[in-house]
């Protein structure tokens, strides 16, 4: 018999997280785990990986009770890069805030906490589009479990299936391009994005490896005008990285026509 997915929920509240977990098994075929935030977010990753979670709500505000270094939508945009496709939604009170609106957040992905409680119709209506979505993420996760078993390097077609999971998540990626690095043990990524902040120089975030993508991952988020000085060599590349053997997949090209959901 297949396993239940598993809801990881994140929340430093312990009696709310209680009254949130009854509520979202009680409507749908889920294992609900709760969990304090922990102090980092790699941490919080290892508990994603641990618990084998298939999806993971994140209170708001998750300093309030706990040693976290980081708030919910720190926590979102560091698990969308580090766990593409993985259902991540964060439970909040004001949905319209600047700080969720300026991240790309799309609505499926922002809970209302007082529609969560209060309208069981609501409530209901969302747990059973999050079901939806688990559903499709085991699905797409056991047909990349057997792209990656066919080998033990990152590839092209990897690469590749990586930067469509990518596009899908943010509609302001224009490129992304593979950045090769000789032994093909790692991967690097240079995400050409509209909302990235401006910078002089290239810093790459490095995203530790995960169930969903077995390599570690460095990624560079730099504006279409730093793009083009990176290529005419007026902003160097992080050390050993190199244009030279590079491809680029531009969003026209690798994502389907008309595909807009997101994990």
């Amino acid at each position: 018999m297949e396993n239940k997915p598993v809801v990881l929920l994140v929340e430093d509240d312990p009696d709310s997280a209680s009254d949130y977990k009854e509520d979202i098994e009680a409507l749908i075929d889920v294992t609900v785990i709760t969990v304090s935030p922990p102090v980092d977010l790699l941490d919080l990753a290892a508990l994603i990986n641990g618990h084998n979670a298939s999806a993971v709500i994140l209170d708001e505000r998750l300093q309030q009770r706990s040693d976290a270094t980081y708030v919910g939508i720190d926590a979102f945009d560091y698990l969308r890069g580090a766990f593409p496709r993985l259902p991540v939604d964060i439970l909040t009170n004001y949905p319209h805030s600047p700080e969720l609106k300026g991240r790309g957040l799309h609505a499926e992905n922002l809970v209302r906490k007082r529609e969560f409680d209060d309208d069981a119709d609501f409530r209901e209506s969302y747990l059973r589009g999050l079901y939806q979505r688990i559903r499709r993420y085991r699905q797409r996760q056991d047909e990349r479990h057997k792209l990656i078993a066919a080998s033990d390097t990152v590839t092209e077609e990897f690469v590749e299936s990586l930067a469509q999971l990518h596009f899908e998540a943010d509609d302001e990626i224009e490129q992304i391009i593979w950045v090769r690095s000789g032994e093909e043990k790692q991967i690097r990524l240079i995400e050409v994005n509209r909302t990235a902040l401006p910078s002089e120089s290239i810093q790459a975030f490095r995203f530790a490896p995960s169930k969903d993508v077995p390599f570690p991952i460095f990624i560079a988020d730099v504006r279409p005008t730093e793009w083009e000085r990176i290529q005419s060599r007026d902003i160097p590349l992080p050390e050993g990285w190199s244009l030279e053997e590079a491809r680029v997949f531009h969003r026209s090209e690798v994502l389907p026509e008309g595909r807009e959901d997101v994990g």
